[in-house]
């Protein structure tokens, strides 16, 4: 387990500060703040990629203009063998990502006060409270 010194202090016993920020969401180390825990960004990280993939191996099964693009999977054969594939990791990924996030997604008081239409607009009114964080 690592520790975090700073001078003068006292040690303390306990998990240390990027132990914390693992598991929990807005933690400040240092001068940074994590933002999302790790298990977060692996979900994001692991969907972006199969999007990615399906969107390239998808291009030229749907146009000839793509097709080019087919040699660097494999041929057309392969991309449309992968692109199915992808297309189900990356529909799988999608599910655990909104079940990993759904309880984030509550819209509450601090979000019925953002207006949509003074935001088209550009006005200057001040922007409502996006949230709370553990650092505040």
């Amino acid at each position: 387990m690592s520790e975090l010194r700073i001078p003068g202090a006292t040690p303390a016993s306990g998990p240390s500060v990027m132990e914390v920020a693992r598991d929990r969401e807005d933690v400040v180390v240092g001068d940074e703040i994590v933002r999302h825990r790790l298990s977060s960004r692996v979900v994001h990280w692991t969907v972006a990629v199969f999007f990615f993939g399906s969107l390239l191996t998808g291009m030229p099964i749907w146009s000839p203009v793509f097709g080019w693009m087919a040699y660097l999977f494999g041929g057309l054969s392969v991309c449309r063998w992968l692109h199915a594939w992808l297309g189900v990791a990356f529909s799988v990924g999608t599910v655990v990502m909104f079940v990993a996030w759904v309880s984030d997604m509550k819209f509450d008081a601090n979000d019925r006060k953002f207006s949509f239409i003074d935001y088209l607009k550009f006005s200057a009114a001040e922007d409502p409270e996006v949230g709370t964080c553990a650092y505040a």
